[in-house]
């Protein structure tokens, strides 16, 4: 059936004014606009492999670039479409206006799946939400459509496009639950790299950050312009400078926003900003360790500024000019005093606790001849995260609440972050008996399946942060070192694989990074060699719920970008 209807695309694409994308059926000519509306587009998608969405996608996107090609005041200089005949020589021709043909892209991609039976108002297919292969087949359409018509068109329409991608991914129906956000969000910003950062030029690209930072101070959404920043280079410093635009205070402004995942878009578009233009770095440095001392009462300030400040340490390994050896003890006085300050007010315990860990991974990224003279001071701050004897560890078990006991998660896991990323970071350091001490403040913590089935469900998110540290930082240690803990550490696996605390288990698997070479195209591996992997990845079994978004794992800020 997947090889029919891949053919049937692929047919259709050749010539989009003849075949129904999801038919064989031969038809007269008519507007290629009104053949893929409706549940033609949704149907043609739905429960799609690879290579069926693919070439729809390519149907889709000609037929709707043939509507715009050759209008007056607006050429098109890519691929043509191989149809014989003009869209404007078919008797009674109506042109169609950008808006509305990007309307039907639209349609699809909030109300993909779901079909009515005409006049009465009975749901024949799908659900309430947005199926998935009609999301990610209509963001390679939009791909398609804007390739198709070429980079002058681009320039030309870059305002409405952007407008038009960005309202999508604000409207409401694209973001019926958490994970329908995230990956709604991982498709505009699929679509916004293809084309802005592939069909441009330097100057055009300069352009488009412009309307982005714009659009940025009315919407507040940074991570795509990072991006653009980034490929630009250090010519992007005459965007930086540029009083008009603002587009540090832009950025900046972001970092305050109630939104999480606001804040973080805006940290990373910092990084961004100081991997192209590194004589940023220091400026922003202290600009972060300001906003956080002037308004340590904020929640907001507190993770939005500690997110940027653990980015812009992130971006210091890809930069020649550094950091003053002052700015490093700072930053980590910072850190310290965050952590310290965490019990002293309920209403910001979470923040300053994640925030202080954040910071203290992020330093560790700076190697060792920053990391060897806070090492004592890192020791401490980590035996404090862990029961200190077997006796405390039993006795831990007895006391606290569920807020508390969040707040310890939290803590446990940015101390396991912090440790993976100094084992990772600083290999020189990490002697015999560093080991050895890792070792047992790891072997000293409640388990985790105790803790849920006292305190609650809702501090499972938090409980699978501790055991993916977990795993991340054994991995990362000689196998040989842990031997007498294989007992425990293979109970934990085994319920980790067959759900027995949780059959709704959240997420923590590291299979797809061990996983033998040979064996990780069951995984759907192939997709990460291709360019589609960002969206795609979504559909693929394996994959955990809403990956790949930096609200999930904040550390992302520091850590060196995966290829």
């Amino acid at each position: 059936v997947m090889a029919v209807r891949c053919a049937a695309a692929k047919r259709k694409s050749m010539n989009p004014m003849r075949i129904q994308p999801t038919t064989l059926i031969f038809m007269p000519p008519r507007e290629p606009i009104e053949v893929i509306k409706g549940p033609n587009l949704t149907e043609a998608f739905d429960g799609s492999n690879y290579e069926v969405r693919c070439a729809v996608a390519k149907t889709v996107g000609n037929s709707i670039a043939t509507t715009q090609q050759n209008q007056k005041g607006n050429p098109a200089d890519g691929v043509r479409s191989s149809s014989p005949e003009r869209p404007h020589q078919n008797k009674g021709f109506k042109p169609i206006s950008l808006e509305e043909a990007l309307g039907v892209l639209m349609s699809g991609f909030l109300r993909g799946g779901v079909g009515f039976l005409k006049g009465t108002g009975e749901m024949i297919k799908g659900s309430s939400g947005v199926n998935r292969e009609v999301r990610v087949g209509v963001t390679h359409a939009y791909v398609i459509f804007v390739q198709i018509l070429g980079g002058v068109w681009l320039e030309r329409n870059i305002t409405t496009l952007l407008t038009h991608v960005l309202d999508l991914v604000a409207n409401p129906k694209a973001a019926s639950s958490h994970v329908d956000a995230v990956y709604s969000r991982k498709c505009i910003n699929f679509i916004l790299r293809s084309i802005l950062g592939r069909m441009l030029g330097e100057k055009a690209q300069a352009s488009a950050c412009k309307e982005i930072a714009h659009i940025v101070v009315k919407q507040m959404n940074s991570i795509e312009m990072g991006s653009i920043i980034l490929g630009l280079g250090t010519t992007a410093s005459n965007l930086l400078t540029d009083q008009s635009l603002s587009l540090v205070e832009a950025t900046m402004a972001v970092l305050v926003h109630p939104c999480q995942a606001a804040r973080l878009a805006a940290a990373w578009c910092l990084r961004c900003i100081c991997v192209a233009v590194p004589s940023q770095i220091t400026p922003l440095i202290d600009r972060c360790v300001e906003g956080i001392e002037n308004m340590r009462t904020s929640p907001e300030a507190i993770a939005g500024y500690s997110g940027a400040l653990a980015a812009v340490l992130g971006s210091v390994r890809l930069s020649p000019l550094g950091v003053p050896n002052t700015g490093y003890e700072v930053i980590f006085n910072t850190a310290e005093e965050l952590l310290r300050s965490a019990s002293q007010n309920s209403r910001l315990s979470l923040n300053r606790t994640q925030a202080g860990w954040l910071l203290i991974g992020a330093i560790m990224t700076l190697g060792v001849p920053v990391v060897r003279g806070l090492l004592p001071r890192m020791l401490l701050l980590w035996r404090n995260s862990f029961p200190r004897s077997n006796k405390e560890l039993e006795s831990e078990k007895a006391r606290g609440d569920a807020f508390t006991w969040q707040v310890t998660l939290e803590g446990r896991a940015g101390a396991l972050s912090a440790m993976h990323s100094f084992v990772q970071n600083c290999p020189e350091l990490v002697t015999d008996d560093i080991i050895r001490r890792l070792l047992t403040l790891l072997s000293l913590h409640s388990p985790c399946s105790l803790i849920l089935k006292t305190y609650g469900q809702h501090l499972k998110a938090p409980a699978a942060m501790v055991r993916l540290r977990l795993y991340e930082t054994l991995s990362l240690l000689p196998s040989h070192a842990f031997e007498g803990s294989y007992t425990h550490l293979l109970r934990m696996l085994v319920a980790e694989f067959t759900l027995t605390e949780n059959p709704a288990n959240t997420t923590t698997s590291q299979l797809r990074t061990v996983c033998h070479a040979d064996d990780s195209v069951i995984l759907g591996t192939w997709l990460q060699e291709t360019d589609h992997r960002t969206i795609e990845d979504q559909l693929q079994p394996n994959s955990a719920a809403g990956s790949g978004a930096l609200e999930h794992d904040p550390c992302c800020l520091y850590r060196p970008v995966l290829p």
